[in-house]
């Protein structure tokens, strides 16, 4: 790897970036965009779920089990009901996205070890939110069960192999483990932190490919070469044109340019194009020719500077837009 090489290179691109403004809203304004909006924006963690409960153990356990929900910043308990019937009108008014039924004598059942299944309904209209608001409940309803779970068991008569007996007949002086998995990058699961970093790496290659086409494309000059007589290109002709003679005395000079040829309606420039193509020259005929550009909001040149005649064959052709004068 030749570093002095690289660093003529960088110099390079950096002088012909300065030269060419139009540039930086594509390698600065962009990229800033694309991260927020992909980044920040679209994101999947959703807060503050509008919800309401019906509690109908009322008990210390049930309470502790809603606090589990109230704490963590993704659940917002914002009623509490006495009728499933006033749940269901929450929900079909938009008010809550998710309602909790907990049945009576929960902690009675949870005490004696027995299951005691909770409700949950779900506003569907959001399918994806509806799944992930599911999904921390879930996970949220798993953790409160198995801390009940270790709450229940005695760790010494456990670690000695009693497991029937490792089981507590009252719950007392016991310790509570609790399991947590810690992740060393994004700890908090946050959509952004992981997209950021991914949005990044797509944009420079998104935006380095197109520079790289960009300078390619930079360095080829156009060459619009007029095929027409000189009595036409006298009284007009495209911005930056040269002749066909000008171009046959010396073509290796244009070898590195894209070259366009035209006339009045391209049929010329297609038979000058034709014969150049079988030299193996490559050569664009312009399409519908003059006539086309200044259809198309083209301007055309005289001596002079910008001009709105244009040479056609006869009156017949007279197909110059309003505000251009043919003449033949």
């Amino acid at each position: 790897m030749n570093l002095r090489r690289i660093f003529h290179t960088t110099l390079k691109e950096l002088k012909q970036m300065s030269r060419d403004r139009k540039l930086y809203p594509l390698l600065f304004v962009a990229p800033t965009l694309q991260i927020v909006i992909l980044g920040y924006a679209a994101t999947f963690d959703i807060h503050n779920i509008p919800t309401a409960v019906l509690d109908r153990d009322n008990s210390a356990m049930s309470r502790a089990y809603l606090r589990s929900f109230h704490h963590n910043g993704h659940f917002t308990i914002r009623h509490h009901v006495s009728e499933r019937a006033e749940l269901y009108n929450l929900l079909e008014r938009g008010h809550i996205k998710i309602a909790i039924e907990i049945p009576v004598h929960f902690q009675r059942k949870l005490k004696k070890g027995a299951p005691s299944p909770v409700q949950f309904i779900v506003d569907g209209t959001a399918s994806n939110s509806a799944t992930i608001a599911l999904n921390y409940a879930r996970i949220i309803s798993e953790k409160f069960s198995s801390r009940l779970i270790m709450e229940r068991v005695d760790l010494p008569a456990f670690n000695a192999g009693d497991f029937l007996g490792s089981f507590r007949r009252e719950i007392g002086n016991t310790f509570l483990v609790d399991s947590q998995t810690r992740l060393w990058y994004n700890p908090n699961l946050q959509s952004a932190d992981f997209m950021v970093p991914g949005v990044i790496c797509m944009l420079l290659l998104i935006v380095t490919t197109n520079l790289t086409a960009l300078s390619i494309v930079k360095e080829k000059e156009i060459v619009f070469i007029d095929v027409r007589k000189s009595k036409e290109q006298q009284v007009s002709m495209l911005p930056g044109a040269i002749t066909d003679i000008t171009y046959l005395k010396d073509p290796d000079k244009f070898k590195d340019d894209i070259k366009i040829a035209y006339c009045t309606i391209a049929y010329r420039s297609g038979k000058f194009a034709q014969k150049l193509r079988k030299k193996g020259i490559t050569i664009i005929n312009l399409r519908g020719g003059i006539l086309a550009w200044v259809h198309a909001g083209g301007k055309v040149y005289d001596e002079h500077g910008q001009t709105n005649r244009i040479h056609v064959y006869g009156r017949q052709w007279d197909l110059v837009p309003e505000g251009y004068e043919a003449i033949w």
